[in-house]
């Protein structure tokens, strides 16, 4: 199981419907695993973007991280902006873990 760290202002500030739909559009787009979470974090930022060994892997990271950015384009108000956010933030972490 790991925690995908979120801008905790910007993540606490959605609603439970919206937090449920984001973390859907990511496991989804397998950008988290079934056991993973999103965590509100206030040490984060933004996304860093973090480099990749093994480019077939980064490549793969790469199309679900896009699917999920555009899956997000469903939801509406402030929760597209922190869906893609996140989005981002869980294809970091895929990407780290090439």
């Amino acid at each position: 199981m790991s925690e995908i760290k979120i801008h905790a202002q910007t993540w606490n500030a959605l609603s439970v419907e919206d937090k449920i739909s984001i973390e859907r559009i990511l496991k989804d787009t397998k950008l988290l695993a079934p056991n993973d979470t999103l965590t509100a974090d206030a040490a984060v930022v933004a996304p860093t973007d973090l480099p990749a060994t093994d480019p077939f892997c980064k490549i793969a990271c790469d199309i679900a991280e896009a699917a999920a950015v555009t899956a997000c384009g469903s939801l509406s108000g402030p929760a597209v902006p922190i869906c893609i956010a996140a989005a981002h933030a869980a294809g970091d972490f895929c990407r780290s873990k090439c």
